[in-house]
């Protein structure tokens, strides 16, 4: 979580500093770039939901479940939810991640971890 919100504030101050820079060069004055202000901060809350989205897909895979929950992953690699305990567990493709897939609770529907989908 700490490499995201780093990279999240250097985004942040690189998108408001080309917005200031901009509004300089065009010979404006630090006092009217309001609007170019507005829009970064637009874009930044814009993009900060679909960069944790991908943030979560590259970093929660089988080896962060088997660390974060030791006790629910067995030696011959049977997997229990952390949430409702149970075993049957399903995968399906994600429509907006291309290439990743989800695998999760068939039962209460949480979603366990990611993986890179194999063609």
């Amino acid at each position: 979580m700490r490499h995201f919100a780093s990279r999240l504030i250097s985004g942040t101050a690189s998108i408001f500093g080309t917005a200031l820079t901009g509004a300089s060069l065009a010979g404006k004055s630090h006092a009217g770039t309001a609007p170019a202000l507005i829009l970064g901060l637009a874009l930044v809350l814009f993009f900060a939901p679909r960069w944790y989205r991908l943030y979560r897909f590259r970093t929660h895979t089988f080896t962060w479940y088997r660390q974060k929950y030791p006790g629910l992953v067995s030696e011959a690699g049977t997997i229990t939810c952390h949430r409702c305990s149970s075993t049957h567990l399903g995968v399906h493709s994600i429509r907006r991640a291309p290439g990743t897939r989800a695998h999760f609770c068939r039962t209460c529907g949480e979603t366990l971890y990611f993986s890179a989908e194999r063609y």
